[in-house]
C-alpha cells in the first residue's frame, strides 16, 4: 500500500515553479493516481499524456529499487 504523503522538498520546490508559471500539472504524488502501479508525482492536467517524476536519493538511490526505477521510465 502506499504511504499518502504531502509532497517533500524536492517536490515543493516543483510545485513553486508549477505555481509561478502557470503550468498545467498538479501533484499526484500522494497515491490519488496510478499509472501500471506506479504513482507518478505530478500529471499534465491539459489533456497531454505527461507526467513529471522526482527521482529523489530516499527511495530512488536504493539498490533494490533500481531495477524497479528502470521498469518505471519505460
Amino acid at each position: 500500500m502506499l504511504n499518502f504523503k504531502k509532497p517533500n522538498k524536492p517536490e515543493q520546490k516543483i510545485l513553486t515553479l508549477i505555481e509561478k508559471y502557470r503550468l498545467p500539472y498538479k501533484f499526484v504524488g500522494n497515491g490519488q493516481f496510478i499509472i501500471s502501479g506506479f504513482n507518478p508525482d505530478f500529471l499534465n492536467t491539459n489533456g497531454e499524456r505527461f507526467i513529471i517524476e522526482i527521482f529523489g536519493d530516499y527511495w530512488h538511490n536504493r539498490e533494490d529499487w533500481k531495477e524497479r526505477d528502470k521498469k518505471r521510465l519505460e
